[in-house]
């Protein structure tokens, strides 16, 4: 399947992709405030549907950024490419194949967050990923919105590194900061920097198409 993709126009079903993820994401956002009803958080915890799309979602990504980076010749989003995948088969391992085997680690309630150690595990690789790709199309020339996305990119991944002081910060603040961190205008400042990052990437994308796959 993914031997054709590459071979196909990988970079434009790339740009579709990122706003079905959008979508996805709203859904999964949606679900886990109206879930706050009863007081459990699981952040985790996904239904096999949407968990099965984010996984097909994330390997057309890293093709595509990969794809990219080789049109490009940068070395930058080729290696961060590579981190993605290992980023997602660390996520897969952990998170998937524990959920389809009954562990109780997808179910961890988010106020629990020092035992999620699994995530310390992921995030790191998932952040430098992001930092690389970045840096590599910030300093692509010839693409329209790479140096968007690319400072977009930083962002995040500084971001990701960033949220590793929550596992050394006391369980009585990060119950103060999850909690604030759920409230209406946070979730908006969510949305709408999820917009911005999937109208950029996906712009990106199709722009990226018409120069290379055309």
């Amino acid at each position: 399947m993914f031997e054709k993709l590459r071979k196909h126009k990988l970079l434009k079903i790339a740009g579709y992709v990122i706003i079905i993820l959008f979508i996805v994401s709203l859904f999964n956002n949606f679900f886990l405030y109206v879930s706050l009803s009863d007081g459990s958080i699981n952040p985790l915890k996904t239904n096999m549907i949407t968990s099965t799309i984010t996984d097909i979602i994330a390997l057309i990504l890293f093709f595509g950024f990969l794809k990219l980076g080789k049109l490009t010749k940068n070395k930058y989003v080729i290696i961060g490419s590579w981190l993605l995948l290992i980023d997602f088969l660390l996520g897969f391992i952990i998170f998937d194949i524990s959920k389809l085997s009954g562990s109780n680690i997808i179910y961890i309630s988010l106020y629990e967050i020092h035992h999620l150690t699994p995530v310390f595990i992921t995030l790191i690789p998932g952040a430098l990923a992001s930092i690389l790709v970045g840096m590599g199309l910030y300093r692509v020339m010839n693409i329209r919105f790479t140096k968007v996305t690319g400072l977009l990119e930083i962002f995040l991944g500084i971001s990701f590194l960033l949220s590793l002081i929550f596992f050394f910060l006391p369980q009585e603040v990060l119950n103060v900061m999850i909690k604030w961190s759920l409230n209406p205008i946070s979730l908006i400042l969510g949305f709408v920097f999820s917009l911005v990052y999937t109208y950029f990437v996906s712009s990106m994308f199709f722009h990226a198409s018409k120069k290379f796959e055309t």
